[in-house]
């Protein structure tokens, strides 16, 4: 997983909701922040490259920098996600600046 520098805002509810709710909840903040204008950066090399360069694009800015992970994610993991946004995420984002220029 990968997931961006941005500013994150956290929803805290103050309402005795059920598991359930609270779960679908977290689902729901999730997705919406793994979406298109969300803060996190999570997806294959593409999406997260896709998105990487319209963040850097809309904000004007030449450097990005990730948290590789966050909660529990295996040491395997983690260096897998590290690899491929070396090898594939980062290219790609040149790749995706360079044709809108």
């Amino acid at each position: 997983m990968i997931r961006g520098g941005a500013a994150r805002t956290r929803v805290t509810l103050e309402i005795d909701a059920d598991a359930e709710l609270r779960a679908r909840l977290e689902v729901e903040g999730f997705e919406a922040e793994a979406g298109e204008r969300g803060s996190f950066y999570v997806g294959s090399p593409e999406t997260v490259a896709r998105k990487i360069a319209a963040t850097a694009s809309v904000l004007g800015i030449d450097r990005f920098d990730l948290k590789y992970s966050a909660g529990r994610l295996s040491h395997e993991k983690l260096m897998r996600s590290i690899e491929l946004y070396g090898r594939e995420v980062v290219p790609r984002v040149r790749e995706i600046m360079a044709e809108s220029n």
